[in-house]
């Protein structure tokens, strides 16, 4: 605290207003000063340092509320649980993040028979929550460890609720897709693409065309896009037979705003390619 007392800033001031404004407790904050590196605190900014005391308080609240969402009667979890709260009125969020999930897994694997399935079900839509509160943070890192919460989200619930799973999997996209757009992640965008083509293949295309198509569709932006990006005409190739494929199931007369627009970005495409 004395580097940011030595900058012209008033580390309890700063603290205290923080604490007060977002409910977070003081001994919090000041453990996060504590805990950084003297070197960093000495080339940072003042108001970097309140920045970065705003972000960790959002931080906190986020898994003061996971710390919430997990109860459990077992001892093992309880003591997990416990642990992750020390450390985090510690100001040690990483290793209260694995403790907590450490103890989320544990939960769900307690449970046998019946029991079992309520409490995956329980677990699942628990940790699809956190995903979605990971988001709002926007940053790389958030992000995924969003993707990452709904892989375990969708891990709980695959033997007993395929419908779930299929939503997590969005959840997991969308989050991916985000770190592609947001971030110029081309990997994260390369996920989309594998885990598109694993849902094409377990949609059935007689029986829902329209769910099918929408995936080619949705195949093919991503595709296009990292095309683009990397001047490769072979994800360029592949963009224009997943348009193509849509364009099978999308009648004009019946959907004309849609078939516009992919007859448009297929179009776009082509031109890309020179044909």
């Amino acid at each position: 605290m004395n580097s940011i007392q030595s900058k012209g800033g008033n580390p309890g001031g700063i603290i205290g207003i923080i604490s007060s404004r977002m409910g977070v407790p003081f001994e919090v904050l000041g453990a996060i000063i504590e805990n950084m590196e003297g070197q960093y605190l000495a080339q940072t900014k003042a108001v970097d340092i309140q920045e970065l005391l705003i972000d960790r308080a959002k931080d906190y609240r986020l898994l003061q509320r996971e710390l919430q969402e997990i109860t459990s009667e077992f001892p093992e979890v309880e003591k997990l649980r416990e642990q992750a709260s020390r450390v985090l009125s510690e100001g040690r969020f990483q290793q209260a993040r694995e403790l907590l999930s450490a103890a989320e897994k544990l939960n769900v694997e307690a449970f046998d028979g019946e029991e079992s399935v309520a409490r995956r079900l329980f677990a699942a839509e628990s940790a699809a929550a956190q995903a979605a509160i990971g988001k709002l943070q926007i940053t790389p890192a958030s992000f995924r460890e969003s993707v990452n919460i709904y892989i375990r989200a969708a891990s709980y619930v695959t033997p007993v609720a395929t419908a779930l799973v299929r939503r997590y999997q969005v959840g997991q996209m969308a989050m991916l897709h985000e770190l592609g757009n947001v971030f110029g992640d081309n990997g994260a965008l390369r996920e989309v693409v594998d885990l598109l083509r694993q849902l094409a293949s377990e949609t059935d295309r007689t029986e829902d065309p329209a769910v099918w198509a929408r995936i080619q569709g949705e195949l093919a932006d991503i595709l296009k896009t990292l095309g683009k990006r990397k001047s490769d005409p072979v994800c360029l190739k592949e963009a224009v037979v997943a348009y193509r494929a849509a364009l099978e199931e999308v009648a004009r007369e019946h959907e004309p705003l849609n078939w516009a627009t992919l007859q448009h970005s297929l179009g776009m495409v082509l031109q890309a390619l020179g044909e």
